[in-house]
């Protein structure tokens, strides 16, 4: 049995939820699937490179992001946990036009392009759950500019609440990275988290050994 077993059977109760597949799929998946832990940030593709792998992430974040003209580095998507990470350049097998970077400490199934046609081919009704993924990777690009027109207290407390692993200053993402995915100064940013967090809006995780109480 894969070490990664579990990982790949919390994979298919996720596909349940959205189009249930057959035990035959599954159990094809089962052999061309791969897996990564990732103990450092490693940039898995470039600009002008074609994303021939989609992932699923088990743990952690992965980032895309691109530079300006000015040399500054700019964040255009954020992917956590329980999401597949797959844009265009996977989806239409044209180079891509942005660095595709996987965080220290994550963990991410994967399959080439060609191991997804295969699936495709052999088992045609998988190909509306990718459609399904389709229209869940679009959900999330609206969510983000959705997300850009709130107030700035409001967008950093809602961006916060929905990866809550990032709260803590540089454990994963650094201030200016998350900054420009917000698309606000890094002072600022620091500012409104500190002041949620003043205000109890907002937690840092519990160190190890210290006791998190939740109430209501």
């Amino acid at each position: 049995m894969k070490k990664h077993h579990p990982i790949l059977n919390r994979l298919y109760k996720l596909y349940d939820t959205y189009k249930p597949q057959s035990a035959a799929t599954y159990a094809y998946l089962d052999e061309v699937i791969g897996a990564k832990f990732y103990p450092e940030d490693e940039i898995l593709y470039v600009p002008g490179e074609i994303i021939d792998q989609i992932f699923f992430l088990a743990s952690g974040n992965m980032v895309a992001y691109n530079f300006t003209d000015s040399g500054d580095k700019q964040v255009l998507q954020i992917y956590r946990e329980n999401e597949h990470v797959a844009g265009q350049s996977f989806t239409r097998q044209i180079p891509s036009t942005y660095y595709l970077m996987v965080c220290a400490g994550s963990y991410a199934l994967h399959m080439t392009r060609n191991q997804l046609d295969d699936v495709y081919r052999k088992f045609p009704e998988t190909q509306e759950l990718g459609r399904i993924r389709l229209s869940m990777a679009e959900e999330k690009e609206v969510r983000h500019k959705q997300l850009l027109f709130l107030p700035g207290i409001q967008m950093v407390e809602t961006f916060y609440k929905e990866y809550p692993e990032l709260i803590e200053p540089g454990k994963v993402l650094r201030d200016r990275d998350i900054a420009s995915y917000l698309l606000l100064a890094e002072g600022t940013l620091r500012d409104l988290r500190n002041r949620l967090l003043r205000e109890g809006l907002l937690k840092l995780p519990a160190k190890e050994g210290e006791i998190t109480l939740k109430y209501g």
